[in-house]
C-alpha cells in the first residue's frame, strides 16, 4: 500500500495522469538512475528533469499538430470525393486513396504521440505516397488536355462556321487547363515533399528525447499520451 501511495504522489506532482498503475517498474519499487525515490516527493532535480523533457518535446508536439491537420484534411477531401463516387469512377478511386492516406496519417500520429520511433517514418512515407498520387492525377489530366478533344470539338466539326469563332476559346481553355494542373503538380508535390522531409527530420529529435530523458519521465509521458488519446 505504501508503494502505491508513493506512486500516486509522484504522478500527480509531475504530470496530470489519472492512472499510473501501467508503470510496472514503479510498482516493483526498483529505482532507475535519476528515478525519484518511491517513498519521497519529487525533488527540485526531478522537477528540472520534467521541465527539460517538456521543452525537448515541443518539436514533437508541433509535428503532432501538423499530423492532426493533415489527417483531418485527408478525411474531409475523401468524404467529398466519395459523395460523387456514384457518378464518377475517378471520384471513387480518389476517395478510396484519400481515405487510405487519412487512416495512415492518424496511425503515424498515434505512433509519434506514443514516442514510437516508427511514427516519423510512417508520417513521412504517407506524404511521399500523397506526392505520388498528386503526380499521377495531374499527369493523367495533363495528358488528356494535350491529346483529348476540347469541349467544343464536336460543335466545331459539325459547323465550320462556328470553328473560326470557337477556335480561340478552345485554345484558351486548353492553355488554362494545362497551366492549372501544372501549378497543382508543382505546388502539391513541393508542399507534400517538404512535409515529408519535416516528418522524417522529427525522428532525430524523438531519438534525442528518448536518449536524454530519464526513463521514468518517458513512461509518465507515454501514459499521459495514452489517457489523452
Amino acid at each position: 500500500m505504501g508503494l502505491k501511495r508513493a506512486d500516486k504522489t509522484i504522478v500527480t506532482q509531475s504530470f496530470p495522469i489519472s492512472n499510473a498503475t501501467h508503470l510496472s517498474h514503479h510498482a516493483s519499487g526498483v529505482n532507475q538512475p535519476g528515478h525519484p525515490a518511491s517513498a519521497q516527493p519529487l525533488t527540485p532535480e526531478h522537477h528540472a528533469q520534467i521541465a527539460r523533457a517538456q521543452q525537448q518535446r515541443k518539436k514533437i508536439n508541433r509535428a503532432l499538430k501538423i499530423a492532426s491537420f493533415n489527417a483531418w484534411s485527408f478525411t474531409v477531401f475523401a468524404a467529398f470525393s466519395l459523395l460523387f463516387a456514384l457518378f464518377s469512377v475517378s471520384s471513387l478511386i480518389a476517395g478510396v486513396a484519400l481515405a487510405g492516406l487519412a487512416w495512415n496519417e492518424f496511425r503515424g500520429r498515434r505512433r509519434l504521440q506514443q514516442l514510437d520511433l516508427r511514427g516519423p517514418s510512417t508520417l513521412g512515407t504517407n506524404q511521399i505516397a500523397c506526392c505520388l498520387l498528386i503526380a499521377l492525377y495531374c499527369g493523367v489530366q495533363l495528358y488528356n488536355a494535350l491529346t483529348g478533344p476540347g469541349p467544343y470539338a464536336q460543335a466545331m466539326d459539325q459547323s465550320p462556321e462556328l470553328a473560326t469563332a470557337l477556335q480561340p476559346m478552345e485554345e484558351m481553355i486548353k492553355s488554362t487547363t494545362l497551366a492549372a494542373y501544372a501549378l497543382i503538380l508543382i505546388v502539391g508535390v513541393s508542399v507534400q515533399g517538404a512535409t515529408a522531409w519535416y516528418y522524417f527530420s522529427r525522428k532525430r529529435w524523438l531519438n534525442e528525447y528518448l536518449q536524454q530523458t530519464p526513463d521514468w519521465v518517458v513512461d509518465l509521458d507515454r501514459v499521459r499520451s495514452s489517457n489523452a488519446a
